[in-house]
């Protein structure tokens, strides 16, 4: 009996990988506290927030109006609590900026977090680039 080509090919199939690199952003004592500041990372739009010592990295793109996030607010919650809201400034969205950019308005979309090192110095965003490759299923 005979194997058909196709079906041994079947289980082959083009499928998009992805592969995260880390990339400088910019020194830390660059990024002023409590600042929220745009940059392009591996021809990503990110931002970078920082909180005292704590550093922050998130696409830029507020999640209810796509606005750009650079420039917005950073406020801490009334009450005494450590929460810090970034305020959209396009449409005045609030996002918990230390629990990975959760929506404070009760909707379900936040701000995409993206991972952060500090080495020598530097911050540095894990940026992912999509490749295609062959994958056996």
């Amino acid at each position: 009996s005979l194997i058909s080509v196709d079906s041994l090919t079947s289980r082959l199939h083009e499928r998009q990988a992805s592969i995260a690199s880390w990339e400088p952003v910019a020194l830390l004592t660059d990024i002023t506290v409590g600042s929220v500041l745009p940059f392009v990372v591996g021809g990503q739009s990110v931002v970078i927030a920082r909180i005292g010592q704590d550093v922050f990295a998130y696409r830029d793109g507020c999640p209810a109006c796509e606005s750009d996030l650079a420039g917005g607010a950073l406020e801490r919650q009334l009450g005494g609590s450590k929460t810090v809201i970034l305020t959209c400034p396009g449409c005045r969205a609030h996002f918990d900026v230390r629990n990975a950019g959760v929506s404070l308005d009760g909707s379900e979309a936040g701000l995409a977090p993206l991972p952060l090192l500090m080495r020598d110095g530097f911050v540095e965003v894990a940026i992912s680039h999509d490749q295609a490759s062959a994958v056996l299923a």
